[in-house]
């Protein structure tokens, strides 16, 4: 090898360490963070609070934050333990200037891995899901004006026996809707949205009021399938679909600080 040969060798070596600094300081991240446990006995509070270069959570799971920070509903993250669904924690984190939605997320993500050592692979997985789809005799939704609220009109009464639920403004909302009922309540596969409907609507729904016997209050159970057939005109269909999934190859609780 040639003396020329040899500096350009090296000059080339030389630019490695430089790149990989550039790479590192590319990883967006916040300046400063602070994750603690949640206090003793409180309740999940699945929310995250954003401002210009400020995010703040007061009492969320990991596999909350997961969801949050890689844009994904819950039934997409697999492979996680008792304690990441769970534990819950709060979390204040600022950084260096004013940043939007997707670049607090991108150091969200940063958080997780730096804080819980949190690593995640994607793949696709068969499974059972409910496809949202438009009824044979179209959909029945209402477009949102420009300036409407999309709230229902008030009720007459504090506790009528027909409410009118204000659902969500658009299938998004909508199919997260779904997707967050719990227990009972729950519609046993995750909802996936195949409608092709854009755009903001009034997603309203209407049910009874089971009042009880003193009058002071209700309770209401919504038939999710038959309410969304001949309310909204939507659908839920069972299908088989493939789904890609995050799944969760590590994860470590994080120490207090």
């Amino acid at each position: 090898m040639s003396w020329r040969d040899l500096s350009l060798l090296a000059g080339a070596l030389s630019i490695v360490p430089a790149w990989g600094q550039q790479q590192a300081a590319a990883t967006p991240s916040f300046e400063v963070a602070s994750v603690k446990t949640a206090a003793p006995g409180s309740r999940p509070y699945p929310r995250l609070d954003l401002d210009p270069g400020r995010l703040s959570a007061r009492a969320a799971s990991l596999r909350y934050l997961i969801t949050e920070a890689y844009g994904v509903e819950d039934y997409c993250v697999v492979g996680t333990s008792g304690w990441v669904d769970s534990d819950l924690y709060t979390i204040t984190a600022s950084s260096a200037q004013p940043a939007d939605h997707a670049q607090m997320m991108a150091m969200l993500r940063s958080l997780l891995a730096e804080r819980f050592h949190l690593r995640m692979q994607q793949e696709d997985r068969q499974m059972p899901v409910f496809a949202l789809t438009v009824a044979k005799g179209g959909s029945k939704l209402q477009p949102l004006r420009e300036g409407e609220s999309g709230v229902p009109p008030a009720a007459m009464s504090s506790f009528p026996e027909r409410v009118t639920l204000l659902v969500a403004t658009t299938i998004p909302d909508l199919v997260k809707h779904l997707n967050t009922r719990t227990g009972a309540a729950s519609l046993g596969r995750p909802v996936v949205d195949q409608t092709d409907l854009r755009g903001k609507y009034k997603i309203w729904l209407t049910f009874d009021n089971e009042m009880d016997p003193e009058g002071r209050g209700g309770r209401f159970d919504i038939d999710y399938p038959s309410a969304l057939s001949q309310q909204l005109g939507l659908r839920l269909e069972p299908k088989r679909l493939s789904i890609q999934v995050w799944v969760v190859d590590q994860a470590e609780k994080p120490a207090d600080r």
